[in-house]
């Protein structure tokens, strides 16, 4: 996985083989974990990982050079009724998170390639500060309440 590149990157293991992933594994399971402790009822890690297998979510790895920073998780969406395609950023965990945030072009780009209209990412009020600059706007705020 070496790069020539320096400096943290996004790469997509969709077509990385099980070998090419295991060298990570450890470390993308406590990133999981960390993402699962977050939000304990939206996920566990046999559900996430079902999930990355079938295709329905997708793994990346920020990886600089081969040291493992992170991990970032998206989901394509299709309305079937007027086919307007999202890459939803459901996910993300590990070093530095906010510092990573303009790696996203690398997400925007996959994108675009897969025929999406949009990228929406998922996350805490706190994201809008980093994604502002990026071009990002809030569009919808989901308030909760537990019962």
């Amino acid at each position: 996985m070496s790069d020539a590149q320096t400096g943290p990157r996004l790469h997509l293991t969709t077509n990385w083989s099980i070998d090419e992933i295991y060298i990570y594994g450890p470390l993308i399971t406590a990133a999981l974990r960390k993402l699962i402790g977050m939000y304990p009822e939206g996920a566990t890690l046999k559900s996430i990982a079902d999930e990355i297998f079938s295709g329905a979510l997708q793994l990346w790895l920020m990886l600089d050079g081969d040291d493992f920073k992170g991990i970032v998780l998206t989901e394509m969406k299709t309305v079937e009724a007027t086919g307007h395609k999202s890459v939803m950023v459901t996910g993300l965990a590990g070093e530095d998170g906010i510092e990573l945030a303009p790696h996203i072009a690398t997400i925007e780009a996959w994108a675009a390639e897969e025929g999406a209209n949009c990228v929406l990412p998922i996350g805490r009020v706190g994201w809008k500060k980093p994604l502002a600059p990026l071009g990002y706007r809030i569009d919808r705020v989901v308030y909760r309440k537990d019962l």
